[in-house]
């Protein structure tokens, strides 16, 4: 079981890591040419949406290191559960729209994705640091 729980946590630290980084550059990127980021699944547009993906990014990026570090681990909880929501807010309830099946079963997988790495994300709260 503890080597479960070890592969679920840093399957989560892996999985939040990038996706806040993705988050991050996409957000320096949009900021720097001119604000043509554009995604659906999020409720920002424009420059609002630049400057969300960055603080954002930087947020998961901090509690995931935070967490690796034994620090504050609390937060890394809550910033997995936060990407969940948010997806499921983006797949149900914004003009997202899916181009066919393929395109609803990838959002089913990176759904998926994201729920299990809540799930790992979960066992740094039982972890406790050696000292």
């Amino acid at each position: 079981m503890r080597a479960l729980s070890l592969i679920l946590r840093l399957y989560s630290y892996a999985f939040e890591f990038v996706l806040s980084l993705i988050a991050l550059v996409l957000g320096i990127i949009g900021a720097t040419h001119g604000h043509d980021v554009s995604m659906e699944l999020l409720p920002w547009t424009g420059a609002s949406l630049t400057h969300w993906l960055t603080g954002l990014g930087l947020l998961g990026i901090v509690c995931t290191v935070l967490a690796v570090m034994g620090w504050l681990r609390f937060t890394f909880p809550l910033w997995a559960l936060f990407v969940v929501v948010m997806l499921f807010r983006g797949y149900m309830f914004s003009s997202y729209t899916f181009g066919n099946a393929a395109g609803f079963r990838e959002a089913l997988y990176f759904f998926g994705a994201a729920v299990l790495a809540f799930i790992g994300s979960l066992t740094v709260l039982g972890r406790r640091r050696s000292g």
